[in-house]
């Protein structure tokens, strides 16, 4: 009959075909586990290029908190950020949570504008051009939520406060800015 000649290359074609998907699942289920891999090699890196240097574990009930070195009084939740990188590896998320107490006032510019935190009048002011200027008391903020995006090197920061009614979002575009952006979260950091 004429179809009896065409069941063996059916057959190899269905196998070929299943082989094909296997192998492709395995592929990209092999890649996911390589970019988180590659994710916390690039957060390993930051933290040392930055001095970032793990000095105590602190356990919480919920996740660990690393507090790295003891000059900078930095607080990282990193466990929390890097279960987010599954979902975008070129970001990188944590939140540094404030302290009221610091005296010195602080001021950072870039291309897109200028935070001026006053640390007598407790107040942190954005001046963004084109847009007008947005003022928070310290003794209002919750947090920054810090985003920083591994492909462009922008550090977007959104500054959230306790009743959730203000927020806004600042970037930082060049490498000097992200320094200076980085002095001023470790001058921030909440020491609990």
């Amino acid at each position: 009959m004429n179809w009896e000649k065409w069941v063996i290359p059916v057959i190899v074609a269905v196998v070929l075909v299943l082989g094909f998907c296997f192998f492709s699942f395995l592929h990209i289920a092999n890649k996911r586990n390589k970019n988180f891999i590659n994710l916390s090699k690039i957060i390993t890196d930051i933290e040392s290029n930055y001095h970032l240097i793990p000095t105590t574990k602190i356990q919480d009930m919920n996740f660990g908190i690393k507090v790295f070195d003891k000059s900078l009084d930095l607080y990282i939740e990193k466990s929390a950020y890097i279960q987010k990188r599954r979902i975008n590896h070129s970001l990188m998320l944590f939140d540094a949570y404030l302290d009221s107490n610091r005296k010195q006032n602080q001021e950072i510019k870039t291309s897109d504008g200028q935070m001026h935190i006053d640390h007598q009048q407790k107040v942190i002011e954005l001046i963004v051009p084109g847009s007008p200027n947005q003022s928070f008391k310290i003794e209002d903020l919750f947090y920054l939520k810090t985003v920083y995006d591994f492909k462009t090197k922008a550090l977007i920061f959104e500054i959230v406060c306790y009743n959730n009614t203000q927020s806004v979002k600042f970037q930082l575009l060049t490498e000097p800015d992200l320094w200076a952006f980085n002095q001023l979260i470790f001058d921030l950091i909440n020491q609990k």
